[in-house]
């Protein structure tokens, strides 16, 4: 038994020498040590040390949270000699000290926890992890713009094959006619596509879709639609790049997007890259252009409660551009508040200020067309009065939400949803990409800029390939099913999000009656428990879950 402290953060308000007095009275524990910090250098040696010199089998940490330290602390009893399915951490920090302010029973609950702890390790199995055979080292790339460009790239550059599949008829997505300009004088774009398109090792389905995902790690079978008919790939690994949507503005009736001289910010940019400023309906230089933020975006009741992170800076670039090249055009930006996650942001601003362009913070409430007229009515909050004034043109800038197709693919692959509807971000100490060899990268995982989805495009290629060339250990817990024991209901087979249950058929090992059971593909199996949760004959066991652990810790705190 280890009791850590936390350098003192634990035992405000549990008596931890009462604790460990408590526990040393139990038969099971051989010896305890108190320690400051577990997860620090002096703390793992002292962990080692103690654990090398006893006859100690099993251990139970006494301490913090296992979600941040559990892989340090399982190290350091490996290295130990203790398997980490032998091993116990304990929370009686965020469940007992930091949310109880009566000692005593604070003291007696930590008690219980422990006690809990205690039993389901000296019930608990040793397990090994399992090395993987990875028998497929080519990857899928969903998503032919900019970040899946990069991860194709960088993949090549490693020597792994690559399946790139794109809904469009040509590469490089909504960034290729975005900032056209500047990305051709950058090179990013251009030469990125030719570079991928030459490639032999590159396998490019445009005007295609992914409609099934089958597998695991290592081998997954994936089906693909495309003009020629339907394709199926053998994969090892996927990365997920298939990016987001933009706000579809005719959903807020008020700011007229059906009016020709009301228009967003990608029908801007396409005039400014053929410096083509003009009023749809006239055809003239517009005299006052007005950009309308946050369209779409931070709004629970007309549109989506994030925020689009890039509106912000697009806009601000925007305007300053159309005031180079139209010095004599009046141009304001209106929006709540200004956000810039990006590093240059206020040089942008002050720039834009400087070359005359004029931020109004209100709210636009609506815009009308009167007598052939455009104007607007908005409200500006410094002046604290509401304005009404009319203008040539008005930018919507819409913000981002997930791409059409998004829930279907998370399905696919079995990864949920954020609460803003895109694949999202994992904690990357836990992430998926060494269990099941899916990445995601640029705005699939939420809305960002170009810099930034290429930065997660080469970190996504990297990780993966890494792992295809040095394999990898599967997770030890898994679940087993005693075939002499099912009794074939299926629904084990129905419930398993990861498909890893099929029915097969056997001998009963007495009658020799010829019967179908459910059986495990261990490489599938992700340890989430729910077949052992849903049989009604209790036969499934999940291996570092077994339900003699679970009822021992059970009858602990009862």
């Amino acid at each position: 038994m280890f009791f850590c402290t936390c350098e003192g953060t634990i035992g405000l308000n549990i008596d931890m020498n009462e604790l460990e007095k408590r526990v040393k009275k139990r038969p099971e524990v051989a010896f305890t040590v108190k320690v400051g910090n577990l997860c620090k250098r002096e703390g793992q040696d002292l962990l080692k040390n103690e654990i090398s010199k006893s006859d100690a089998d099993r251990i139970v940490i006494v301490g913090c949270t296992p979600r941040t330290y559990e892989e340090i602390i399982d190290k350091g009893a490996l290295e130990a000699g203790i398997n980490k399915h032998l091993l116990e951490q304990v929370n009686i920090r965020e469940h007992c000290d930091w949310i109880h302010s009566d000692k005593k029973s604070a003291t007696d609950k930590a008690e219980f926890l422990v006690g809990g702890g205690i039993a389901r390790v000296a019930n608990a199995l040793s397990i090994e992890d399992k090395e993987v055979v990875l028998p497929n080292k080519e990857v899928l790339i969903i998503g032919g713009g900019v970040a899946g460009i990069t991860a194709s790239l960088e993949l090549l550059k490693r020597g792994v094959i690559i399946h790139l599949v794109e809904r469009n008829a040509e590469l490089g997505g909504r960034a290729y006619s975005l900032d056209l300009e500047r990305l051709r004088e950058d090179e990013i774009i251009l030469p990125a596509i030719d570079e991928l398109t030459l490639n032999e090792k590159a396998d490019i389905m445009l005007n295609s879709e992914v409609v099934e995902i089958q597998g695991t790690f290592g081998d997954y079978k994936v089906t693909v639609n495309t003009e020629d008919g339907q394709k199926e790939v053998v994969v090892g690994g996927i990365i997920i790049a298939s990016g987001s949507n933009l706000f579809d503005a005719n959903r807020i009736p008020e700011y007229k997007y059906d009016d020709e001289d009301v228009i967003d910010f990608y029908e801007l940019e396409k005039m400014l890259v053929y410096k083509n400023l003009k009023v749809p309906s006239t055809g003239e230089k517009p005299k006052r252009l007005n950009f309308i933020q946050c369209v779409g975006s931070r709004d629970e009741n007309k549109g989506n409660t994030h925020c689009s992170l890039v509106c912000c800076t697009y806009a601000i670039k925007q305007a300053a551009r159309i005031k180079t090249l139209s010095p004599d055009t009046e141009v304001y930006i209106h929006y709540m508040d200004l956000r810039g996650p990006d590093n240059g942001f206020e040089e942008y601003f002050l720039g834009a200020q400087k070359k005359g362009v004029i931020f109004i913070r209100g709210r636009v409430a609506e815009i009308l067309r009167e007598n052939g007229n455009l104007r607007m009515r908005t409200e500006h909050i410094e002046l604290g009065e509401v304005m009404d004034f009319p203008t040539d043109l008005v930018v919507l800038s819409v913000g981002q939400e997930a791409s059409s197709g998004t829930k279907k693919l998370a399905d696919m692959v079995h990864l949920p949803l954020d609460v803003d509807g895109f694949l999202g971000y994992y904690n990357d100490r836990f992430d998926i990409v060494d269990r099941r060899g899916i990445s995601i990268a640029g705005c699939a995982q939420g809305p960002r800029g170009v810099a930034r989805s290429i930065s997660d495009a080469k970190k996504a290629a990297s990780e993966i390939a890494g792992i295809l060339k040095n394999g990898l250990k599967a997770k030890g817990v898994h679940s087993v099913i005693d075939e002499n024991r099912c009794m074939g209901c299926k629904l084990c087979e129905q419930l398993c999000p990861y498909e890893a249950i099929t029915m097969i058929t056997v001998k009963d090992y007495i009658t020799d009656e010829v019967k179908m059971v459910s059986c495990v593909n261990l490489a599938v199996c992700q340890g989430c428990g729910a077949c052992a949760m849903a049989c009604p004959g209790g036969v499934p066991q999940l291996i570092g879950f077994t339900n003699r652990e679970i009822m021992a810790q059970i009858d602990e705190l009862i």
